[in-house]
């Protein structure tokens, strides 16, 4: 796919600097501090989505519609700065933190980096933008580097994520200088009220994803467990620039075929990337699940140890989320995404209640295993809408259910080799489980095959 390897390495860049971020950080800081900055972080990425009006997935298609006379990339500034001043306001009111607030200000300028991004992707201008994502992160690190590491200060590591960000936007202003279009109000109006959708589903996304990091400060786990957490939650996240590349790259050429029902067209764009995922899903999967103790000891040191058995359970995550890419990508691209809203709430409210039963019992692993079976229903879900917004998919549910299955029992099997008692109990759920599922799949096909006398 054309833009697919510059698009990938910028990713991969951008991802390796938050990784090296988070390391360093904990490294420098400790578990503690990393806590509190995860709980601030997940918080600001909340609050993110209340402004960020849908992301790529609502401004790729109203800037890929435009006319050159009307130019959305304006309106879209405009209405994303009107929406940030009031959620500013609304936490210098209710929670005046300064690093709060020191953050709150960085995703504001990476909401304008996504804008400036979708403007790049309708015009295939992928090197462009790999180049300047490349250039944010070499001045968000050199920020970081100089300021955390040398000067060991907390808070030049919070205004790190701003520096960067002015710097993408500087060089894409400077360099393409797109037209600015005053809208008028009944333009602003319209582009906030049609972003409605995106914006739920993306809220929903993210609580199903980062809501356990909010509820397990709130129902009173340590700060210096939830670095453990969040530390291999990172590694988790850093393994995701697969999908994510592949996504941005096939999701405009995917809205434009299925919004002329071209659905053989959209099946033979996503035919390598799916098999890409399930393959780099699978191997990262087994690899890092395998790994864990040696990864935590090499990024973070010994003193985060705690973190090695949390990244053993939480590495069927690769498997799981690349396995949805290409099901996204379909449904955000229809008008199926109401559908795919349903299936994302659905999922963000399993998700809270089974965080509510079991992070007191179990504290971090409780939020852990709702979080996988989070993940597992999402994925199913919106399997069964793709197939459903777009006919003729490669894959039947059971094929998915196959898949996992497979996975599962090599993964589970190797758990058990595992001194952890909680990881080989896992290993053991793992293979019960995906053992009565092999026996029903028996089952049901010798009554498929049997002959009717």
């Amino acid at each position: 796919m054309r833009g697919s390897l510059p698009q990938l390495l910028a990713r991969g860049v951008e991802k390796g600097a938050m990784f090296v971020f988070f390391a360093g950080f904990a490294r420098i800081f400790g578990a503690e501090a990393f806590g509190d900055f995860s709980y601030l972080f997940t918080v600001c990425t909340l609050l993110f989505i209340l402004f960020d009006l849908g992301g790529n997935f609502y401004q790729v298609p109203l800037l890929a519609k435009a006319t050159d006379g009307k130019d959305p990339l304006a309106t879209l500034i405009m209405a994303k700065s009107g929406l940030f001043l009031i959620i500013l306001l609304a936490t210098l009111w209710f929670a005046p933190s300064p690093l709060l607030l020191i953050l709150l200000i960085s995703f504001y300028l990476n909401a304008l980096v996504v804008t400036a991004r979708s403007w790049l992707y309708c015009r295939r201008q992928f090197q462009q933008e790999a180049s300047l994502n490349v250039l944010e992160k070499l001045l968000f690190l050199t920020a970081a580097t100089v300021g955390g590491g040398i000067g060991k200060s907390l808070m030049a590591c919070y205004w790190s994520f701003s520096v960067g960000r002015v710097g993408y936007l500087w060089a894409f202003f400077r360099r393409n200088r797109p037209r600015l279009n005053f809208p008028s109000r009944s333009e602003f109006l319209e582009t906030i009220q049609n972003s409605w959708s995106y914006l739920l589903h993306a809220a929903v996304v993210v609580v199903f994803i980062q809501i356990d990091i909010v509820m397990l400060k709130h129902m009173g786990v340590a700060s210096q467990d939830i670095g453990f957490y969040s530390a291999s939650y990172r590694i988790i996240a850093v393994g995701m620039v697969l999908p994510t590349v592949l996504l941005d790259i096939s999701y405009p050429q995917v809205t434009e075929y299925m919004g002329n029902q071209w659905f053989s067209k959209v099946h033979g764009v996503l035919f390598h990337p799916r098999r890409l995922n399930l393959l780099a899903g699978a191997i990262l999967t087994i690899g890092v699940g395998f790994c864990a103790s040696d990864l935590i000891w090499l990024i973070y040191g010994a003193d985060f140890s705690a973190s090695a058995p949390l990244l053993v359970l939480m590495s069927p995550l690769f498997l799981i989320s690349f396995l949805r890419f290409a099901d996204s990508a379909i449904i955000s691209g229809t008008d199926f995404n109401r559908q795919k809203l349903i299936v994302s709430g659905l999922a963000a409210g399993t998700n809270i209640t089974l965080n509510l039963f079991l992070i007191p019992a179990m504290g971090v692993y409780g939020a852990l295993v709702a979080t996988v079976i989070t993940e597992i229903l999402v994925l199913m879900g919106f399997h069964w809408v793709a197939t459903r917004a777009c006919p003729g998919q490669p894959h039947k549910t059971r094929d998915l259910l196959t898949i996992l299955l497979g996975s599962s029992l090599v993964f589970g099997t190797g758990l058990l080799f595992y001194d952890h008692p909680i990881i080989r109990i896992a290993g053991w759920v793992i293979l019960i489980s995906g053992g009565f599922y092999l026996l029903l799949e028996l089952r049901q096909g010798s009554m498929e095959t049997k002959p009717i006398s």
